[in-house]
């Protein structure tokens, strides 16, 4: 018969149900009644002189690419012309997702978290500039991985209140995004090494090594992008609020059970700002009209590269890889940047290493099925140099936040490998 003692000491193993903590009604006190009206005004207010922008500038994009503009022209103001339009995707993204809540929600950030990138790489496949695609795919997931993700660490390490100090975060959280990461580098390098495989071999044409990888690619971005969705299940079902469990030694019976712990260290408690400000069908409204000329202005932005890579006798693969994640990736960097001089490291890992992953497990698998549909010869070979540092990238940026604390100088570290990257592909020569 066992005792109280025994009791008390088994007590903390018995595994209770979560306490979701995002729908506890303390951390969501009485909101504020939202209106159509409230929306638009809240919209505006949100980023007024970015607005302004957008007024000024999506309309010269429209008539840059309608006039004989020169080609840097346009690309400027194209490329000025989204980053206010992406911005409006962010914004009117979280507020849908927040109202919807659930699965719908969490497929609208699939769909639309990533739509800036989405709409130059369709932009560029239209075209029949596979090269641009994987250039943009790539460009994102370095800009993420190292450029954001350093930056993150860098002004949480010296701006924050644990500045010169230690600053941990969730490291379970962490070696999934960069597991998936690792899974994506897998299979890009699965057709690459099977084209050197086959040209090795000798006893193949180009027509049959080409068509061999385009089939592989096509198998790999099904894989992919059902692992993706199986992701996003797990996120939204199995462990929609980052619960640990841990192995405990326990009882008298020397057994090991596992305890489900509700770490409200781990969960990130909504802010203030984030209550739903937008109803629906406003957030539906400003997604329809920041698509349509974000879709515009990607274009425009895809047709002038050509030129604009003669103009200023810069590759294009520099430009795809290093510029334009700049426009892409604005809003990501402003949002995990302000969340780690917070102190909020999951929230800016979650972020940036999140929206690398989606990049390469969502989009780039996107692109290659479309261009099965559309009958475009798009694959997964990012070529031998692409996929080496993207390999090597992901590495790094795993090495670096398996210990569940970071400092400023691995956010340096990781500033000093995308500076690498980005010379080696700015001394590319231009091709004629």
């Amino acid at each position: 018969m066992a005792t109280s003692a025994d009791t008390d000491e088994c007590a903390p193993l018995l595994v209770e149900e979560p306490v979701d903590a995002l729908n506890n009604a303390e951390s969501f006190p009485d909101l504020k009644l939202v209106t159509v009206w409230s929306s638009l005004l809240t919209l505006w207010n949100a980023h007024p002189l970015l607005n302004c922008c957008a007024i000024v500038l999506v309309p010269l994009a429209v008539i840059s690419a309608q006039c004989a503009w020169k080609q840097s022209y346009v690309f400027a103001v194209n490329f000025a012309a989204i980053i206010p339009l992406a911005v409006v995707l962010d914004f009117s993204t979280d507020q849908l997702s927040m109202r919807l809540g659930g699965t719908v929600g969490g497929l609208v950030n699939a769909s639309f978290g990533n739509f800036v990138e989405l709409a130059t790489c369709f932009s560029a496949l239209h075209a029949n500039k596979f090269q641009v695609v994987k250039d943009d795919i790539l460009g994102s997931i370095l800009s993420n991985a190292l450029f954001i993700l350093g930056c993150c660490f860098l002004m949480g390490g010296t701006v924050s209140p644990h500045r010169d100090k230690f600053q941990k975060f969730s490291s379970d959280k962490a070696s999934v995004n960069t597991s998936l990461l690792l899974l994506t580098v897998m299979g890009f390098l699965l057709p690459l090494v099977m084209r050197w495989h086959l040209h090795s071999m000798g006893s193949f044409t180009e027509e049959d090594q080409a068509e061999a990888v385009l089939s592989l690619s096509r198998s790999v971005a099904v894989i992919l992008i059902s692992s993706y969705f199986g992701y996003v299940f797990f996120h939204l079902y199995t462990n929609p609020n980052g619960l640990v469990f841990a192995p405990v030694k326990s009882n008298h019976l020397g057994t090991t059970q596992f305890v489900r712990e509700s770490n409200f260290d781990l969960i990130q408690r909504p802010d203030e700002d984030e209550k739903p400000e937008l109803v629906v069908s406003v957030a539906i409204l400003a997604l329809g009209v920041g698509s349509l000329f974000t879709s515009i202005c990607a274009y425009g932005l895809i047709d002038s590269l050509g030129g604009l890579s003669q103009e200023l006798k810069v590759s294009n693969t520099f430009i795809a890889i290093v510029v334009l994640p700049l426009v892409s990736n604005a809003s990501a960097f402003v949002t995990a940047v302000s969340a780690a001089m917070r102190n909020k490291l999951d929230l800016s890992i979650q972020i940036a290493v999140g929206s690398a992953h989606q990049m390469s497990m969502f989009v780039a698998p996107t692109m290659v099925i479309a261009g099965w549909f559309t009958n475009r010869s798009l694959d997964l070979d990012f070529g031998l140099f692409s996929t080496a540092v993207a390999l090597l990238c992901v590495l790094v940026a795993n090495a670096l936040i398996q210990d569940g604390r970071t400092h400023w100088f691995e956010g340096a570290i990781l500033l000093a490998a995308y500076a690498m990257v980005a010379c080696g592909f700015f001394f590319q020569p231009v091709s004629t």
